[in-house]
């Protein structure tokens, strides 16, 4: 049965069937289409351009994700200005692009690519390299950079009196031929001396064949967990284990107060240097140190 309704827009009657007498609301097509605009008109916010800054609208399901009123002033934000690495002239790029481009053309490219003559520092011959990484380039080969590395210097060992040669820059903290004199010299009776009572490597010694740092780690250790595993017994005297070192905190390995030391497993100290991964409460004492 057919239901008579009035048009919100014109205002005119017009019957429906009964289906759709609560959905109709416009007498035609036209009428609907005036209805649709007047709508989105009223729903379409006001947004100013992150680009040329003019006004522009949108709709309202779009408020939050638009920025720009045209795809010009889209791509004009989204560009940079780099320099060409061959010609030296400006060019644009698009921001995702700056890291990946060098060349402002396929030809400036190119030439870049073309190779420029050397001469090697080490051994007189010609070679080439391309030209971007020639400035840098002194060598033409690993073998010549390393033989440039050398420039070997004469010393002889404290222990056995052997004459050996360091490389340059090792010459004034190399001591020994090899690490049989350097370990025989330290634990042995001809034990060597420095001037200011340290190992090569800056701990303090204590005594003899001692370490200062180990010796306040142990004495530590003894007052407040003397049952720890990190202690063993020889000989009837209580030492630290040979697989357990001593870590200094502050890094500065003549620093041997109580509070800048940490007992703890050789491979977590090996960890703790090369990867700063803090050490497992069983791999250390005292556990779960504040600093390491």
């Amino acid at each position: 049965m057919p239901i008579d309704r009035n048009c919100v827009v014109c205002g005119k009657g017009f019957s429906v069937k009964a289906n759709r007498a609560e959905t109709a609301k416009t007498c035609s097509n036209e009428c609907r289409g005036k209805l649709q605009a007047q709508r989105y008109a009223r729903e379409r916010p006001t947004l100013k351009c992150d680009g040329c800054g003019n006004s522009f609208q949108v709709k309202a399901h779009r408020v939050g994700t638009v920025r720009y009123c045209s795809s010009a002033c889209k791509t004009e934000a989204n560009r940079v200005e780099i320099i060409c690495a061959c010609c030296g002239e400006p060019f644009w790029v698009f921001k995702s692009q700056k890291s990946r481009r060098s060349y402002c053309s396929n030809a400036c490219r190119g030439q870049a690519m073309k190779r420029a003559e050397l001469q090697c520092e080490t051994c007189g011959k010609a070679y080439s390299k391309v030209r971007n990484a020639a400035e840098a380039s002194r060598f033409c080969s690993k073998a010549c950079l390393d033989k440039s590395k050398l420039n070997r210097v004469d010393k002889t060992c404290e222990h056995c009196g052997t004459g050996y040669s360091v490389n340059g820059y090792r010459a004034d903290a190399s001591r020994f031929c090899s690490e049989a004199c350097k370990w025989k010299c330290f634990t042995g009776n001809e034990h060597w001396e420095s001037p200011d009572g340290k190992t090569p490597e800056g701990y303090k010694r204590s005594g003899t064949n001692g370490l200062v740092h180990r010796d306040v780690m142990l004495a530590w250790m003894l007052e407040e967990a003397p049952d720890h595993r990190f202690i063993v017994e020889e000989d009837g005297e209580k030492r630290l284990a040979s697989w357990v070192d001593v870590h200094h905190i502050d890094r500065d390995r003549s620093h041997n107060e109580r509070g800048n030391l940490l007992a703890l497993l050789r491979e977590a100290h090996s960890r703790l240097h090369h990867s700063r991964k803090k050490p497992d409460p069983g791999e250390c004492w005292p556990p779960d140190p504040p600093r390491y």
